[in-house]
């Protein structure tokens, strides 16, 4: 799929800069799509854009340097 994007695009993935999160899945899916991904698997909590990335809504203390960001 990312590389049909690309074409259409002209984008490319840096899988260099590029890390994946799974959520939930078959051990068996899971061990295919780390092979075919060829980047490195991480877990949650991840940052996105400076913004902390959950599983739950994230807490006021993991926002605050968001807002102290936007404020300053």
């Amino acid at each position: 799929i990312l590389g049909l994007f690309g074409d259409a695009s002209g984008l490319r993935v840096n899988f260099a800069k590029s890390s994946a999160t799974l959520l939930q899945g078959d051990p068996k899916v899971t061990a295919l799509m780390i092979a075919q991904l060829g980047c490195p698997v991480v877990e949650l909590p991840i940052t996105y854009l400076g913004i902390p990335l959950t599983a739950r809504h994230p807490t006021a203390a993991q926002l605050q340097p968001l807002v102290d960001g936007a404020v300053g």
